[in-house]
């Protein structure tokens, strides 16, 4: 149960768990905003927005464990 909250993860972990989200993420949003009356190409760039930030935390954590390690 500790592990449950994105607080108490290493950044090993969130970095982890980032890359495994990106998929989750870009599925989630495109079964929440198909029924939405947007456009195709709307939904589309909101997804691939969505999936590129939760890529972004990745590499972010990603650089932050090289850095610590390399110290």
């Amino acid at each position: 149960m500790k592990k449950l909250f994105w607080w108490n993860l290493t950044v090993q972990e969130k970095m982890k768990r980032s890359f495994v989200l990106t998929p989750i993420t870009g599925i989630l949003l495109f079964l929440l905003l198909n029924d939405a009356d947007l456009s195709g190409l709307k939904i589309s760039a909101i997804v691939a927005i969505g999936m590129m930030l939760m890529l972004l935390q990745g590499l972010y954590y990603k650089r932050k464990l090289t850095k610590n390690n390399v110290q």
